[in-house]
């Protein structure tokens, strides 16, 4: 008898939705946080991209450096700089290409 009434009550009160909604929500939330997660994996897939492309460019930019050993090589390579201080962001990748820098400006003065 109280399971009917609370059944009345809860159709009273919303006539469209069934009593089985809750775990449906559930699903539904489950649904959802699912598609977040996938979006997330979508973005760092995306990022770890860009990031390849970027050190590829640098390392292409690092050879003809040492092929041409010019001025305009070197603005290259400073480009490469910022380019990878806005792309990754990481001191440590920073530091390594200040340094690979530094070397093939030696072997291009040497050169």
């Amino acid at each position: 008898l109280l399971q009917q009434r609370r059944q009345q009550y809860h159709q009273q009160q919303q006539p469209n939705v069934h009593i089985c909604d809750g775990k449906i929500g559930v699903a539904k939330k489950y649904y959802v946080t699912e598609k977040l997660v996938h979006y997330k994996k979508m973005v760092a897939v995306v990022l770890l991209v860009v990031r390849i492309v970027a050190v590829v460019v640098i390392v292409v930019h690092i050879v003809v450096v040492l092929l041409v050993a010019d001025i305009v090589a070197v603005v290259i390579i400073v480009v490469d700089i910022v380019a990878v201080v806005i792309v990754v962001g990481k001191a440590a990748l920073v530091v390594f290409v200040v340094a690979t820098v530094v070397v093939v400006d030696i072997v291009a003065v040497v050169v």
